[in-house]
């Protein structure tokens, strides 16, 4: 997948309309994480491993995300990223219950979304593609639910005044989430079942507004460089 379409910060940047230039890439393993003082957003990534698991590396980046929310950077999770977001302030995750969300889903938005600052760029009821097999189970306290669906409660949830997280991929294309569908056939209870997935994929050209509205609000163009 990545061979074939890029990583995740690649597909953020893309996604974004904004210049790469414009962003700093940090893991805070390889690269360190740089200081607030120099980032104008923090976007955290969507990731394989599982928040769940904790250890050094989530609690390093928990404590950077606090600091972030503590000063009122805009920050913006996606998936894994909104799921670290909801540990680091106090919620808790875990497996779904009922396993696997794979495909492109519908995310029914709270009418209160549209007196979102973020969340008011989307529709009342939004297509959506999404893969994750963690959840979260318990919000932090404050948070608010502005988008969900049968399966998974916590779609779009605003943490905090400049906090926000979704657990669906507004950075995936139609091709990378076609992708991550035969990447886990073995999930999956037959080749029929895949195709099927596959088949219902189609194109979501207004799915990166998200981040693109996400990045006005951060004034990327204007000021010192958004963070992933």
């Amino acid at each position: 997948m990545a061979q074939r379409f890029g990583d995740f910060e690649d597909w953020i940047i893309a996604a974004s309309g904004e210049a790469p230039g414009l962003f700093m890439v940090a893991d805070g393993i390889d690269e360190p994480l740089p200081s607030l003082e120099k980032l104008s957003a923090l976007i955290i990534t969507g990731s394989h491993r599982m928040v769940s698991e904790g250890g050094a590396q989530v609690e390093l980046w928990s404590r950077f995300i606090r600091d972030a929310v503590d000063t009122r950077l805009p920050v913006l999770g996606i998936c894994d990223g909104h799921q670290l977001l909801s540990r680091a302030l106090g919620g808790v995750v875990s497996d779904h219950p009922d396993g696997l969300e794979l495909g492109q889903v519908e995310v029914e938005m709270e009418s209160a979304a549209q007196d979102d600052p973020l969340f008011k760029v989307l529709p009342r009821f939004c297509s959506a593609y999404a893969t994750h097999l963690q959840s979260i189970s318990t919000l932090p306290a404050g948070s608010f639910v502005y988008g969900h669906n049968s399966f998974e409660p916590n779609h779009a949830v605003r943490f905090a005044p400049t906090a926000w997280g979704v657990q669906f991929h507004p950075e995936f294309t139609q091709a990378i989430l076609q992708g991550y569908i035969r990447h886990q056939r073995k999930r999956l209870s037959s080749d029929a079942q895949m195709t099927t997935l596959i088949d219902r994929v189609k194109p979501l050209p207004e799915a990166g507004q998200l981040i693109q509205h996400f990045c006005q609000l951060a004034d990327c163009q204007n000021r010192s460089p958004a963070h992933l």
